[in-house]
């Protein structure tokens, strides 16, 4: 199991090793869009790793070419839907005010 915490919204809890940031933050009700379903064909998941980046899965070619598009790139960013949790330790998730957006507007159809 990893610890993961995200902020802004502050949600944190354990999640089994293996599990992609989507997922964690779904399980932990987190307002994260997905406008693809988590298929790696939109920036709707983009959230910024502030700690652990090394407990993630490398990034591959298909997520840093959907990743390009996304509004606010950083250090850090990733697709919540390609990011998989490998190691259990800590990791720290800042949700991406474009990612609440497309929350909202997943929400709202």
């Amino acid at each position: 199991m990893a610890w993961i915490r995200f902020l802004d919204p502050d949600a944190e809890g354990s999640v089994p090793t293996g599990s992609s940031l989507l997922q964690a933050a779904r399980s932990l009700g987190l307002p994260i869009g997905s406008t693809c379903g988590g298929s790696c064909s939109c920036s709707g998941c983009h959230v910024i790793v502030e700690q652990g980046k090394e407990a993630l899965s490398p990034i591959d070619d298909e997520e840093e070419t959907i990743l390009s598009v996304a509004f606010g790139l950083q250090e850090g960013s990733r697709l919540a839907c390609q990011a998989e949790i490998v190691q259990d330790t800590a990791v720290t998730v800042r949700l991406t005010p474009e990612t609440k957006e497309a929350h909202a507007q997943r929400m709202a159809r």
